[in-house]
């Protein structure tokens, strides 16, 4: 453990994450907050990626890690970037994993006022990490005024727009989230299917 050493480090909504050279070898590391609602278990791990691994507190040169981390061994030659990519994308999946205590009928209020539940928003591959500066300042507008967070989806649940406002709503840890395109009429059609269902 003595040879390991942080090269970069950050943060992903609310994983922190570190690029660790152990010898000749690049290591990756995402630390699960402890208060985090995520099922510890191999299911995430296969379904964020198969090679990852779930290891505890460790240590290092530059500090001292304590908690359950995922980790990667990168087992070919890649630029950081590439590497700091890849974990950006781990952690948007599993935010995915949260658990949310909602109800149905909760549910179907929320969706009738133009909410939906956040983990209903699928997120495709060309959305990065925003931009600090960005992203810095619709925390400080949303902190602000109050203002509930509102994206824009299409009707397949893809994000279009309000990256950094769902990247502001995972960080708070918001079980529901406001569209902006809310149509009445789908809104209706969708209760009536949930009624038979149910």
């Amino acid at each position: 453990m003595e040879n390991k050493k942080i090269i970069r480090s950050g943060m992903v909504i609310n994983f922190e994450w570190l690029i660790v050279k152990n010898n000749n070898q690049i290591e990756w590391y995402i630390k699960i907050p402890l208060n985090n609602k995520l099922y510890y278990n191999q299911t995430i791990v296969e379904l964020a990626d198969k090679n990852m691994k779930w290891q505890e507190g460790f240590e290092c040169n530059d500090i001292k890690k304590n908690g359950k981390f995922l980790r990667k061994i990168v087992d070919k030659v890649v630029s950081l970037k590439v590497v700091e990519q890849e974990i950006f994308r781990i952690c948007m999946e599993l935010v995915r994993f949260r658990q949310l205590k909602t109800t149905v009928f909760e549910e179907i209020l929320m969706k009738l006022v133009g909410f939906t539940r956040i983990d209903r928003i699928k997120i495709k591959d060309y959305f990065s990490h925003p931009r600090k500066e960005k992203l810095l300042e619709k925390i400080k507008f949303w902190s602000k005024y109050n203002i509930q967070p509102e994206i824009l989806v299409d009707k397949n649940n893809y994000l279009i727009d309000g990256f950094c406002y769902y990247y502001i709503a995972q960080m708070e840890e918001f079980d529901y989230i406001k569209l902006l395109n809310i149509n009445f009429k789908w809104s209706v059609i969708w209760l009536l299917k949930k009624l038979l269902i149910y």
